[in-house]
């Protein structure tokens, strides 16, 4: 009886040492196959992730060529404008010539009137700005004419008002200014004068201005002249002319030359 107990318990124990290969086996193959399984959730987050990535690089890049594109567009509304201000103050330079003739007269025209009778003088002088006015109220009726009628007879109420204070000369200039603006509703409306292309205008007052990148200064205002020297990038210069679209700059180290208009920024403050 106990000779069968012990080779039953024999046989089993050979059974379970057999066994026991295949049964870690087992565990293995289920370890690695759960592996296997975080390994491919682990993958297909990434895959996800990289498609997110490379969405949003897509939206970047779109994003940029947007800006640029807006980018471009503004500088070339700048680039005209400044242009135009290069332009404008060739307007400027022009009429402040003009007004040192206009002074030169007056003083002229003052020193002549001290030579005259002033009291007959600016009494006359009323007299036809009065008479004028009447004659342009009868021939005009539209409602521009009215407002610079308006403003002459206020001239010549004040006229008036000087007279009476013995200020002759005064009477007399505001007698002046009546009849000019009265005799100004005969006259063609003015054109404004644009700038040539091929005359070069040079600047009564400098405008300072700044270098926007390394730039060529030329000794003529073409492409083709002859290099004088490199402007850097953000040196201050003075505009000193115009011609074209190109502008005569000048500083104390390298001397004068010419640049584009489009390489330069006025400085607004």
């Amino acid at each position: 009886m106990n000779c069968s107990a012990f080779q039953i318990a024999s046989k089993v124990s050979f059974m379970f040492i057999i066994c026991l290969p295949f049964l870690f086996s087992g565990c293995m193959l289920d370890g690695q196959g759960h592996s296997r399984g975080q390994a491919g959730l682990h993958y297909a987050k990434l895959k996800q992730e990289k498609e997110q990535l490379a969405e949003m690089i897509k939206q970047l890049e779109e994003q940029q060529k947007s800006q640029d594109e807006r980018l471009e567009r503004q500088q070339s509304l700048i680039a005209d404008l400044q242009l135009g201000l290069l332009q404008k103050h060739a307007r400027i330079n022009e009429l402040l010539i003009k007004n040192k003739q206009l002074v030169s007269e007056f003083v002229r025209y003052n020193v002549e009137m001290k030579g005259q009778d002033s009291k007959v003088e600016a009494v006359r002088l009323l007299a036809e700005a009065a008479a004028i006015i009447e004659m342009a109220r009868d021939k005009h009726n539209d409602k521009k004419a009215e407002r610079f009628i308006r403003t002459a007879e206020n001239y010549l109420v004040k006229g008036d008002v000087e007279l009476k204070s013995n200020n002759y000369e005064g009477a007399s200039y505001l007698a002046y200014q009546a009849i000019d603006i009265v005799r100004s509703l005969d006259q063609e409306e003015p054109q404004v004068e644009q700038v040539s292309e091929s005359e070069e205008i040079s600047f009564v007052l400098h405008l300072p201005m700044k270098v926007l990148q390394d730039s060529n200064i030329r000794m003529e205002p073409t492409d083709e002249s002859e290099i004088l020297y490199i402007e850097k990038k953000g040196e201050l210069v003075n505009a000193v002319g115009l011609k074209g679209q190109w502008v005569k700059v000048a500083d104390q180290q390298n001397g004068s030359g010419w640049i584009h208009y489009s390489l330069l920024s006025g400085l607004i403050n």
